[in-house]
């Protein structure tokens, strides 16, 4: 989840008139970016996927999680599903999912009434980026990330249908679909492996870390199958 100042801007915009095509222009100019301040050579922002299993895996024996997307140059991939979006408890809990999968935050816990950005970040193809940084600057600050495999399933309010997104129940090999998650996978009691926040040489999993007062995410995704990575900003 990323911070958004849009309802300031907003309440400014209706008070301020002589700024108005001024305070058009920079919403405008800002959801074309969606929130995203620059990203590394070794990320790419793919904003309007028409694939309607998008955010699948691809597991040729598994036509229940099989057709996601993926980049030609086998980089790490963000996609905005959500903008401006204002928070519920009931989105609060579906982004939390049933697991006991646990949120690394940043920015203290969600609350209803906040606006936030939604991300999802993911590698689909089998690469290895735990060397290679993926870099993304965002242009607030980040509350927190999901890694568990149905914290990334679909949510209401997506800017995408619920076909975009694969179903736990639809799989035949739900082991597999289970690998969609950071690895390894260790909640500790219910908190998230520590070997996520920084990258060694003595860490052969998933990790991401934050940085630049956490407006900006570091992240290395390695895949050795095609069940895929995925993890909500």
């Amino acid at each position: 989840m990323v911070k958004h100042y849009s309802k300031h801007i907003h309440y400014y915009a209706k008070h301020l008139l002589t700024t108005i095509c001024l305070l058009i222009f920079v919403l405008t100019a800002n959801s074309q970016s969606f929130g995203i301040a620059s990203l590394d050579s070794s990320t790419t922002a793919h904003y309007n996927p028409v694939n309607d299993s998008a955010f699948f895996a691809r597991v040729s024996s598994d036509p229940g999680n099989n057709g996601g997307y993926f980049d030609s140059l086998q980089r790490t991939i963000i996609t905005c599903e959500a903008e401006t979006l204002r928070l519920t408890n009931d989105l609060i809990t579906q982004f939390s999912g049933s697991s006991g999968a646990s949120y690394t935050q940043y920015g203290g816990a969600l609350q209803a009434g906040e606006y936030v950005n939604v991300y999802l970040v993911y590698l689909n193809d089998t690469a290895d980026w735990r060397t290679d940084t993926s870099i993304i600057n965002f242009e607030h600050e980040i509350l927190g990330v999901y890694s568990g495999w149905d914290q990334t399933l679909y949510f209401d309010s997506s800017r995408f249908a619920s076909n975009y997104y694969p179903v736990y129940g639809n799989s035949n090999s739900q082991s597999n679909f289970q690998l969609r998650r950071f690895d390894p996978f260790n909640w500790n009691n219910g908190s998230a492996n520590s070997t996520w926040y920084n990258y060694d040489t003595s860490n052969v999993g998933d990790w991401f870390s934050t940085g630049n007062s956490n407006t900006s995410l570091y992240v290395g995704f390695g895949n050795d199958n095609q069940q895929g990575d995925f993890i909500r900003v």
